[in-house]
C-alpha cells in the first residue's frame, strides 16, 4: 500500500482527496504482490428469492385482468378468493399486475373509467382596465338571492357599483321571471 505521506493514513487520504472509510476499505482488501483484488466485483447478491406463486395463479390473474382492466388488485383478491378459492394478498396481485406491464396497459386503454377530478375553482371573468374606470354606474355587479318568509318566496337583487363601491338593495315580490327580465 502506497502512504504519500509515511505512515499517517489521515494525512494520505488529504493527500489523495478520499475519505478514511475508502481507504481503509481499500487497504482491508489490498494483498499484496496480488493487484487482482483492488478490481471491481459485482455486488448483486448471490441468490434471490424465488417467485413463489404458481403460473397457473399468474395466468388466471393476467386473463382475469384481461377481461376486464377496471378491476382493481383488491376486486382480483375477492374474485380469485370467492370464484376459485386461491388465497393470495393484494400486494401480491398488485406485483403482478405490474410485473406483466398490465398497469401501464390500463392507463392507455379506453374502456377502463377513471374517477373524473372534478375542479371546484370557478373561473372568474374580470373585467378589461379600459372598462373598470370609466364613470359611475358603467361597471356594476348583480346578484340575487332567494328568501322563503313565512311561506312567501321573496327575491333580493344586489347592486354593487365598483367606482362608488355603493350597494343599493331591490327587494321583489314573486315577480314573474319575464317581469324580472323587464326589470333589469
Amino acid at each position: 500500500m502506497v502512504f504519500a505521506h509515511g505512515r499517517n493514513a489521515q494525512l494520505t487520504c488529504r493527500h489523495f482527496g478520499i475519505s478514511p472509510d475508502t481507504f481503509y476499505h481499500w487497504k482491508k482488501r489490498f494483498k499484496p504482490g496480488c493487484l487482482v483484488t483492488l478490481e471491481s466485483y459485482s455486488s448483486l447478491p448471490h441468490s434471490f428469492r424465488q417467485f413463489r406463486i404458481p403460473l397457473e395463479t399468474v395466468n388466471l390473474i393476467i386473463q382475469l385482468r384481461r377481461e376486464e382492466m377496471g378491476l382493481s388488485k383488491y376486486k382480483l383478491f375477492l374474485i380469485l378468493k370467492r370464484d376459485y378459492g386461491v388465497t393470495l394478498s393484494p400486494s401480491s396481485i398488485g406485483r403482478i399486475l405490474i410485473k406483466k406491464g398490465l398497469i401501464k396497459e390500463a392507463r392507455i386503454s379506453k374502456n377502463v373509467k377513471r374517477r373524473r377530478k372534478i375542479n371546484y375553482v370557478i373561473p372568474r371573468i374580470r373585467a378589461s382596465k379600459q372598462l373598470r374606470y370609466q364613470y359611475p354606474g358603467f361597471l356594476v355587479q348583480v346578484d340575487t338571492k332567494h328568501l322563503i318568509i313565512l311561506g312567501r318566496k321573496y327575491y333580493q337583487f344586489t347592486a354593487i357599483d365598483f367606482i362608488q363601491n355603493s350597494v343599493s338593495l331591490m327587494p321583489i315580490l314573486r315577480l314573474p321571471l319575464q317581469l324580472l327580465k323587464i326589470v333589469f
